[in-house]
């Protein structure tokens, strides 16, 4: 896999710009631009309906998880959770 990483939701829109990536780990509580709001811009230009969106947060609050998977996610995983579990949501 080729990896970028961005710490925060600014950052994350700028790589996202130069990297087109095909899968995208999304922290939902990101400083600056959270990840609801990232989520929603990749999903509002609909050249961008098959990146697949994995949404990770450590509240796993129901009212959370529906709207991250509105705004277009396609998978949630909360944490903590083992990198045997991230391996397999990937796949």
């Amino acid at each position: 896999y080729l990896i970028e990483v961005a710490y925060n939701g600014f950052e994350a829109g700028k790589k996202f710009a130069t990297f087109s990536p095909d899968f995208i780990i999304l922290d939902i509580r990101m400083p600056g631009m959270d990840g609801y709001q990232v989520c929603a811009n990749i999903r509002s230009d609909p050249k961008n309906k098959s990146i697949k969106i994995l949404a990770i947060s450590g509240v796993s609050e129901n009212d959370e998880i529906k709207k991250i998977m509105d705004l277009g996610a396609d998978d949630y995983l909360g944490k903590p959770f083992s990198n045997k579990i991230l391996k397999e949501r990937i796949s």
